[in-house]
């Protein structure tokens, strides 16, 4: 097929090889602070493109990301929430007694303890030893009674509820004896203020909220297993089916 070549056509398409690599270097005299987010840029085009164009995609991607979760958190989270956003038996997330996919926690690591009131024979692994406290703890209110069953919910595999950017999966989902859905999610005390976890006691907590009584929602620390109790007596509103928000 006929090309359309001219005088000197290589070295132009060899130009780029032959400016020389250039490491970008702050010039302090110049600038207006780490954080002011300026740019001074020195050299000719060909050389700075690259640097310009990775710094326009990162800034491009943050005002992206601050507008998504601006709309999330209004959405959610405004007074008008409830008439937007319901829980009800209409969306549900099942748990099969036939597939439980994981393996057996790690018992050497953790301590051994008989569970007895799992859903399942097998139980997913724990993240820590207070984590694993907190099912011994939920498996002995279920032998007392005051739990009908529990699960250790399973990372990208079990219940979640959707964030703005990821899904919140709590560690364990219990069904009390009024058929009511309590869930719990146990964090270390080094992690509790941190941005991801405020988000996940939030969107926890307005789940709880919208379903009026149907499903309960706890994130504790530091072993305060009393906070569990209290929260699953706080009503005695019976309900006939358990349900999720999809």
């Amino acid at each position: 097929m006929p090309s359309l070549d001219w005088i000197g056509k290589k070295a132009v398409i060899r130009h780029h090889k032959e400016v020389p690599f250039r490491l970008l270097e702050p010039i302090p005299e110049l600038s207006c602070g780490a954080a002011s987010g300026n740019l001074l840029v020195q050299g000719d085009n060909l050389r700075q493109k690259s640097t310009i164009r990775s710094v326009l995609e990162q800034k491009f991607a943050e005002i992206r990301q601050m507008s998504l979760e601006k709309s999330y958190q209004h959405a959610l989270f405004s007074p008008s929430a409830r008439e937007k956003f319901f829980v009800d038996q209409s969306y549900v997330f099942e748990f099969t007694r036939e597939y439980y996919p994981t393996s057996c926690y790690n018992a050497k690591r953790w301590g051994h303890y008989e569970f007895k009131k799992h859903f399942y024979r097998q139980i997913g692994d724990f993240d820590s030893k207070e984590e694993f406290e907190c099912a011994c703890f939920l498996d002995n209110e279920a032998v007392k009674g005051n739990i009908k069953f529990w699960i250790r919910n399973l990372a990208n595999r079990g219940f979640y509820l959707q964030k703005a950017f990821s899904r919140f999966y709590p560690d364990f989902i219990c069904v009390l004896p009024d058929d009511r859905i309590l869930v719990v999610e146990y964090k270390g005390a080094d992690r509790w203020d941190t941005p991801k976890v405020v988000e996940d006691r939030k969107i926890g907590a307005l789940w709880a909220e919208l379903s009026d009584g149907l499903c309960i929602f706890v994130m504790t620390k530091d072993q305060a297993w009393s906070q569990i109790i209290a929260a699953a007596s706080s009503s005695t509103a019976c309900f006939t089916k358990s349900a999720f928000l999809d």
